[in-house]
């Protein structure tokens, strides 16, 4: 399947929902005359000829998505019969097919300090709107992942801050299943992020705010070893590489992904200890220099593509200069007070 047009016409409904409010949206019209009007920029001759296209475009992502990732009941490994036992109690708890007194019971001897408020939360959860609302094989993936987070937050020391902190990311992702899957057939992945959901409430808030940083979790070598400049600097030219060279907006998202997700190993290294505190402020202030370089060779693009090149000067080589004030990434940061 080629992804691209679908993913241009998305991004052109978006943009015009976007010049419709004049503000960030990807939510549709419910006045007749702002449908119309989405729809004429469109080209559109009504509104329901752009939700068929809609509709249309939506069903291919998600056959795309089914192709891609297993059907929840497909393709996992066996665990052992204890293992099957554990899980089968979770999955009943979470179901709400336990009294509540078992329930409470249940999680009390899993470690939870306070089991009442843990049931409560788990309840809320699966009666909520978004979950009773979803649709069916997202239903499937949610409810075949939650007895799996549930074993993996009990394996943690602090069961209760693990939960709290990890639901928000649950309800995210309730609307991306696809990110519900990788979870559940990815074990390792989910280690991960108990691990460092329960260290770190910054961590926690960055994965709810930004799924996409999941994919890094797969990858634990490179998870808990922040890349040096060099790489760090290659990395990111290789993606600006493969992204049009007029699509400025395609490429400050991927300088944010970029920022976000480097960001995110350097925290998971402190929290591991596979880096001395200063070492961390270092690569963060990396971070910031790539990112600042490549936004200086952006910006001198745009200006020469638009204006032409001064006289006497080469495209090439951006004559500017950025100035700023203060810290630059992390020099002299207090770092441990930021992800902890």
């Amino acid at each position: 399947m080629n992804c691209y047009p679908t993913t241009l016409f998305l991004r052109d409904v978006e943009h015009a929902l976007q010049a419709l409010e004049d503000r960030q949206t990807q939510t549709l019209p419910s006045d007749d005359r702002d449908r119309e009007r989405v729809a004429f920029a469109m080209g559109h001759e009504d509104w329901p000829g752009l939700v068929a296209q809609l509709d249309e475009v939506r069903e291919r992502v998600r056959q795309h998505f089914d192709a891609v990732i297993a059907d929840p009941e497909e393709d996992v490994e066996e665990a052992n019969d204890d293992n099957q036992l554990g899980l089968a109690q979770w999955r009943q708890l979470w179901r709400g097919e336990l009294e509540s007194e078992e329930a409470i019971k249940h999680l009390a001897e899993a470690g939870f300090n306070a089991p009442d408020k843990a049931l409560k939360r788990l309840q809320s959860l699966y009666h909520s709107r978004q979950v009773q609302s979803m649709q069916r094989i997202g239903f499937e993936r949610l409810d075949a992942l939650m007895p799996l987070l549930l074993d993996a937050v009990a394996e943690n020391d602090a069961p209760d801050t693990a939960l709290v902190r990890v639901q928000p990311l649950i309800e995210a992702v309730l609307r991306r299943t696809a990110y519900l899957a990788l979870l559940r057939e990815n074990p390792q992945t989910l280690e991960h992020l108990m691990r460092l959901c329960a260290s770190s409430p910054w961590i926690a808030e960055q994965l709810s705010r930004y799924p996409i940083l999941l994919d890094e979790l797969l990858t634990p070598e490179t998870l808990y070893t922040p890349a040096d400049k060099a790489r760090l600097a290659d990395e990111l030219r290789q993606t600006l590489n493969r992204l049009p060279e007029d699509d400025e907006e395609a490429q400050l998202e991927a300088l944010r992904v970029f920022k976000h997700a480097q960001t995110l190993h350097v925290a998971a290294s402190d929290i591991a200890g596979t880096r001395h505190l200063m070492k961390v402020s270092d690569y963060l202030t990396f971070i910031a220099e790539v990112i600042l370089d490549a936004v200086l060779a952006m910006a001198w693009k745009h200006i020469t593509r638009k204006h032409g090149v001064p006289e006497g000067l080469n495209d090439r080589e951006a004559a500017f200069l950025i100035i700023g004030y203060g810290k630059l990434g992390a020099l002299s940061w207090a770092i441990a007070q930021t992800w902890t």
